[in-house]
């Protein structure tokens, strides 16, 4: 359900069974004691907001089989340092990534098209790597990213042919 855990700030730890489909929006938002989360096979979906502000989360296992990481799914995860995305997600929400100042690498998956406004914006990436699908970087994608160092692009990916939306510089 949407708000199922929002603000039970005393969780640490979530296991959820793999018998679960589907988490909703905002379910974990501001629990902010939590620490790792181990995701279920069967998850299709990271919803919008779904670990928004969890500032001491540090891990969370995401299975193969997730298509969507929402918006701000994991906005203001200050601590969370490290993130596997699975090859499998496709799609990427506004400021997914948000305030992940210690999140320092990036690895997007090849099914990636394009990077929404804002989905790092603020984070502490220094290097990402774009594969050769994407194609639109939006306004503001690395925004205040200030120790991005290194933008790895896909040998494939003829660097000419992303669009930058509105011609905008996406640090800035």
């Amino acid at each position: 359900a949407n708000n199922a855990f929002r603000n039970h700030y005393w969780i640490k730890t979530i296991k959820i069974a793999d018998n679960v489909k589907k988490i909703g929006s905002s379910a974990f938002e501001y629990c902010s004691s939590l620490e790792v989360v181990v995701l279920p096979n069967g998850i299709t979906t990271i919803e919008d907001k779904l670990f928004n502000e969890c500032k001491n989360l540090k891990e969370v296992i995401l299975p193969e089989g997730i298509t969507k990481i929402g918006n701000s799914a994991f906005g203001h995860c200050k601590e969370l340092e490290k993130l596997n995305i699975p090859s499998t997600v496709t799609e990427l929400g506004e400021y997914a990534f948000g305030g992940t100042i210690k999140l320092e690498k990036i690895t997007l998956p090849d099914g990636i098209s394009l990077i929404p406004k804002s989905c790092f914006d603020c984070s502490g990436i220094k290097q990402i790597n774009i594969p050769s699908n994407v194609k639109i970087i939006k306004a503001k994608a690395f925004f205040s990213c200030e120790s991005l160092k290194v933008i790895e692009v896909d040998s494939l990916n003829d660097f000419s042919s992303i669009r930058f939306e509105n011609g905008s510089n996406p640090l800035s």
